[in-house]
């Protein structure tokens, strides 16, 4: 039995502390687990791992198996697609010239073969607008494209949109563009949108639960510090971009 797109549902609003609590009581029963007259299968968000761990799921005796694409196997499926359509003749070095600029797209597309392709069709219509006899996939055309895509990016496709307006998905996002940092604190909030050391620490909760940051370890002079995980906001940063529209 197949479970998928648990963290999808809708009523679990996309929270890590939810979508943990509603698989906890299920994963630690070992007796249903590892029964041997059937096999059950779970797709779950690896950022849940941490939380069920803590929780006492015991991942020491139902080992995951990570499934993340690598970026060796994105070169592959890239190599593929490009040889076929060229005969055999083209791989992606062929195109994408510089291997820094490959590793940056791979790396904007989180890994992901479906942004992979989306990022790559807007650097390829950004090339054709730049000169339609080019043979390759130049750095300007790379950076236009992956600007559009960027400030294009469909979360409302990844993220529940049924949630509060302090919680919306692209609420967050912008407070973090406003702020302009790739890593933040709670002061910078209370600096930038004038609110309480409260309100700030709730508006760190919540993109903490969409996995846009990330605690870090180290402080500042005690003051907990939080990275930007997701390469959109990141790349969006970079450009200084402040706002993207709803």
């Amino acid at each position: 039995m197949f479970f998928d797109k648990i963290d999808e549902y809708t009523k679990l609003n996309s929270s890590i502390s939810a979508v943990a609590e509603f698989l906890d009581d299920f994963l630690k029963d070992t007796t249903i687990l590892m029964n041997k007259s059937y096999s059950l299968v779970f797709s779950i968000w690896d950022v849940l791992k941490p939380e069920l761990t803590n929780s006492g799921v015991r991942f020491d005796k139902i080992k995951p198996i990570d499934i993340t694409w690598q970026t060796d196997n994105l070169k592959e499926i890239l190599d593929k697609r490009i040889a076929f359509f060229s005969g055999g003749k083209k791989k992606i070095k062929d195109i994408v010239l510089s291997d820094s600029k490959l590793n940056e797209i791979i790396a904007l597309s989180n890994n992901s073969p479906r942004y992979l392709f989306r990022q790559l069709s807007y650097i390829y219509d950004q090339q054709a607008e730049i000169s339609t006899n080019s043979r390759v996939l130049t750095d300007e055309a790379i950076d236009q494209g992956q600007l559009v895509y960027s400030k294009s990016f469909e979360y409302y496709a990844i993220y529940p949109t049924k949630r509060g307006s302090k919680e919306d998905i692209l609420t967050n996002i912008n407070r973090l563009l406003k702020i302009g940092k790739t890593t933040v604190m709670t002061k910078d909030f209370v600096d930038v949108f004038k609110v309480s050391t409260p309100t700030a620490i709730s508006y760190i909760k919540i993109v903490q639960e969409y996995n846009l940051v990330k605690e870090l370890t180290e402080t500042d002079g005690g003051a907990k510090m939080y990275e930007i995980l997701d390469p959109v906001i990141k790349h969006l940063i970079k450009y200084g971009i402040t706002e993207i529209k709803k």
